[in-house]
């Protein structure tokens, strides 16, 4: 059985009060912890990481082009 650290209060209010906000990547690495494991915890508790694309490209735009594809997957320009 693997090892799980549970997540701190402190972690946990950080992810609920940025989710939406900020990419997975970047929380990940904030609170120091893998990408899967913060996409894994959010998706246990109900939370939604997703960011719209309006967010990301205005204040993440290396993020936007990265999870568009280069806008090849139907993602409009706006």
């Amino acid at each position: 059985m693997a090892n799980t650290n549970m997540y701190s209060p402190n972690e946990q209010d950080y992810i609920r009060r940025v989710a939406g906000k900020v990419p997975a990547d970047v929380m990940a690495s904030t609170i120091g912890r893998t990408r899967n494991s913060l996409v894994n915890w959010a998706n246990r508790h109900g939370i939604s990481l997703r960011v719209p694309y309006g967010i990301l490209k205005k204040h993440w735009p290396e993020y936007a082009e990265k999870m568009t594809k280069g806008g090849c997957n139907g993602a409009k320009e706006r």
